[in-house]
């Protein structure tokens, strides 16, 4: 799939996210940076809005196998992190927290 589209696009930033069965209560207690939480499993990256807030730790909306699923940020990445070579299409936030 071709990336470049991504860049074509209004500005945004990507949050990376896991499903919340991934994350222990211990991570979210501790967290003092607000930039990344310890996860367990694998981190999804999504497109969210450039000026959305988002800290590690706050919760999100999104769409996942084609249903709407609740996930939990734990990366914020200022500058986009896009795979230009991924074989699927980057999704955006629905809504955050």
């Amino acid at each position: 799939m071709n990336q470049d589209s991504h860049y074509l696009q209004k500005p945004f930033i990507t949050v990376g996210a896991v499903f919340e069965d991934n994350i222990g209560i211990n991570d979210i207690i501790n967290n003092t940076n607000n930039t990344e939480l310890d996860y367990k499993g694998f981190c999804y990256t999504f497109k969210a809005e450039i000026d959305s807030d988002f800290k590690a730790g706050d919760y999100a909306v999104v769409h996942a196998r084609n249903e709407l699923k609740i996930v939990r940020t734990v990366q914020i990445h200022d500058a986009p992190k896009i795979d230009m070579n991924a074989n699927f299409e980057y999704k955006w936030v629905v809504q955050k927290n």
